[in-house]
């Protein structure tokens, strides 16, 4: 008996404990977006970006911020959608593409457990690694790390079709 009482305490010492990540939830239009708080740098005041010639309608263009210089993406057009206000403020990001997110505001961050999520069935060039409810409220989990390939996928897509 007393080796089945320990057989039964290891089992329930070794089940995989839920991984807890924190999410910074933006804003932009109408639309609520998280970034997983590893991969935020700073935000930023809103500036108006140097805009790059040529470039997709989802890249505003570059600014400088602490040092860096940025590209700053417009998360709503990389959806698709159409952003009819001035983003107040500018959300860097982590990593070696240097980017930055147009935003409205970054109102707070939640914890979350992976199970929480539902994977994106979105196409790849949507750059969104799944959803998270909030309050009610559908929350698009951004993948940071295919956030400029998807800046130009709609533009490679079109020159591809002439």
């Amino acid at each position: 008996m007393a080796g089945s009482n320990n057989e039964q305490k290891s089992s329930e010492y070794s089940a995989p404990v839920a991984e807890r990540r924190t999410l910074r939830l933006i804003k932009t239009g109408s639309l609520l977006f998280g970034v997983f708080e590893t991969e935020v740098a700073t935000t930023a005041t809103w500036r108006t970006p140097t805009p790059l010639p040529d470039a997709p309608p989802a890249i505003l263009g570059v600014v400088s911020i602490e040092g860096r210089m940025l590209t700053v993406l417009d998360t709503l057009k990389l959806l698709g959608e159409s952003n009819k206000t001035t983003p107040r403020q500018i959300l860097s990001l982590r990593g070696e593409e240097q980017l930055a997110l147009a935003i409205d505001e970054a109102p707070e961050t939640i914890e979350v457990n992976a199970e929480e999520m539902e994977r994106s069935g979105q196409s790849e060039a949507i750059a969104l690694a799944g959803t998270v409810n909030h309050q009610g409220a559908k929350v698009l989990v951004l993948d940071t790390e295919r956030l400029f390939v998807a800046a130009f996928e709609g533009r490679e897509r079109r020159r591809r079709r002439s």
